[in-house]
């Protein structure tokens, strides 16, 4: 591949000397060529790379490897706020948390005030909310009815519940 690309490389700087269309067609014909054998060997190379690879974080590796990824660098040695070089770590963790803490503020006052209180936004609804006397038998009947086939968590089933702490503690007793 070397003595191929150096030959290319003379036919193309012949070209460019003499403006000969002769060379410039035998160093068209000579890339092309180069191109297609450099695609072929470079399928075989990354089949072989692939099989190579028996274990899913090594075939990951060589994947990246491929793709020419590198992994993210997450050391900050450096940082400059307001032309002022921080360097060390704990001082560079502080600036960016401020940085970080400011943005809403930062942001909330480059909006324009509002004419209006917020409380003009919204609709004015009374309501009343009132809690009514329930006993231990109404509660122990709604939780029965609930359908545990839709219940999710700790206690999923009305049996578990009954068993749970927070049942025990706050639901059958006053």
């Amino acid at each position: 591949m070397r003595k191929s690309t150096k030959i290319r490389n003379e036919l193309y700087k012949k070209w460019l000397t003499t403006r000969n269309i002769y060379y410039h067609k035998q160093y068209k014909i000579y890339r092309n060529k180069i191109v297609s054998i450099n695609k072929a060997l470079r399928t075989l190379y990354y089949d072989s790379v692939l099989k190579d690879s028996t274990k899913t974080n090594k075939m990951w590796d060589n994947v990246n490897l491929i793709i020419n990824k590198k992994r993210p660098s997450s050391n900050i040695d450096n940082l400059k706020v307001k032309d002022k070089n921080i360097q060390q770590p704990s001082s560079i963790s502080n600036a960016i948390n401020r940085y970080f803490c400011n943005v809403p503020t930062e942001l909330a006052s480059k909006l324009r005030k509002a004419d209006r209180h917020f409380s003009t936004y919204m609709r004015r609804k009374k309501s009343t909310f009132r809690f009514a006397q329930v006993n231990e038998i109404e509660v122990y009947l709604l939780l029965e009815s609930i359908d545990t086939k839709k219940s999710f968590g700790y206690c999923k089933r009305f049996d578990d519940f009954r068993q749970c702490f927070v049942f025990k503690q706050y639901v059958m007793q006053p």
